[in-house]
């Protein structure tokens, strides 16, 4: 059984979109004007993010740390992970205007500088405040939920800018595949810590019947031995990888706005994730909770608590054995004119950018 609670989240967030998608987005005409100025795309730790919004834009695409000399109006860091940081916090653009755009789990970066007792991270986190409140500075991230979070921790209101993948010619309405999908990122702290590959790892053990597909880093893929497992098959091909899976698991630490996902809810697969931030958004089918387990113990005077690590491996076993429930349990109709006609749509990010280049001006 799919829960309730998690069914009336899922639909509650997809009403919340259906409203701004009705908001009326300028045609490119309208916004040409901001597009058309010179702007550089700067990133080493989220190179996918940036490629795709630079193609977008028919933008320059720079992912160099020595890279001082940039001839350009705007200067978009997308993402502000450790290199990212430090760049930008030792680095002066008086002439440039610099766009910090947040994607996810650089916010959780963020807070634990701000709660580090490092005299190096306080000062760090001291000199990122104060660049935030440049007049040539405007921070931004990807989502409301992010939005809000930001800025409890900076104290500095951002614009919100969509990042989307490309639209496709044509979706699937419902899944082809009958496999497991899974993103491995780029990246072995991040692999582990933000992702919990040991977690997928073992419900890939544990599950030797099910097939699991592995997209994103080949790198990481060999450096986490997914190739030792008989269950386990590696595409570089992202189209192949929607057609071979009708289920996506995201067991992420703090996640923001995945391309990954967005591209396969427009192909009508869902995600189940452990992340409690996916709950404020839009991206997931499901989120598991611990804590439900937990007062299932408690009603039933079970004082001996679980490893919450195996709590959460049984309700996913749970889920991949009722996957036609949770399928159903989906609002797809809304789900589809959301995330291929209106929120999640090109023009839209290029109106969300344009609005964040208008407030330059005063």
């Amino acid at each position: 059984m799919i829960p309730e609670d998690n069914q009336n989240n899922t639909v509650s967030y997809m009403d919340t979109l259906l409203d701004r998608v009705l908001e009326p987005v300028p045609e490119y005409g309208e916004i040409e004007k901001y597009l058309s100025k010179s702007i550089t795309v700067f990133s080493t730790s989220s190179k996918s993010h940036a490629k795709m919004l630079s193609n977008i834009l028919g933008c320059e695409n720079c992912s160099h740390l020595n890279r001082m000399d940039f001839n350009t109006e705007y200067l978009m860091y997308v993402g502000m992970f450790p290199d990212e940081i430090i760049h930008f916090s030792k680095s002066s653009f008086r002439d440039i205007k610099i766009i910090p755009l947040f994607i996810g789990s650089d916010i959780l970066l963020l807070e634990q500088m701000m709660r580090s007792k490092d005299q190096y991270r306080q000062t760090l986190f001291k000199n990122l405040i104060m660049q935030f409140n440049l007049p040539n500075v405007r921070t931004a991230t990807v989502f409301m939920n992010l939005f809000s979070e930001l800025y409890s921790i900076t104290n500095v209101q951002s614009s919100i800018i969509t990042l989307v993948p490309e639209m496709q010619k044509e979706y699937l309405d419902r899944p082809k595949g009958k496999a497991i999908g899974i993103y491995v990122p780029n990246g072995v702290n991040k692999a582990q810590q933000m992702f919990h590959i040991d977690t997928l790892l073992e419900l890939i053990k544990n599950n030797t019947k099910e097939k699991f597909v592995i997209f994103g880093n080949i790198g990481m893929f060999n450096v986490f031995n997914f190739n030792d497992c008989p269950n386990v098959t590696y595409e570089s091909d992202f189209t192949n990888f929607i057609n071979k899976v009708n289920i996506n698991i995201r067991l992420t630490e703090h996640d923001g706005f995945s391309q990954t996902v967005i591209a396969l809810m427009r192909n009508s697969i869902p995600t189940i994730s452990l992340d409690k931030n996916s709950q404020h958004s839009p991206n997931y089918s499901y989120i598991i909770k611990n804590d439900n387990v937990e007062k299932e113990n408690n009603k039933k005077g079970n004082k001996d608590q679980s490893d919450p690590k195996k709590n959460s491996l049984n309700q996913i076993e749970k889920i991949l054995n009722n996957r036609e429930e949770l399928w159903n349990s989906v609002p797809w109709d809304s789900v589809h004119k959301i995330y291929r006609e209106g929120y999640f749509s090109t023009n839209r990010m290029l109106y969300d950018l344009s609005s964040c280049l208008h407030t330059f001006d005063g």
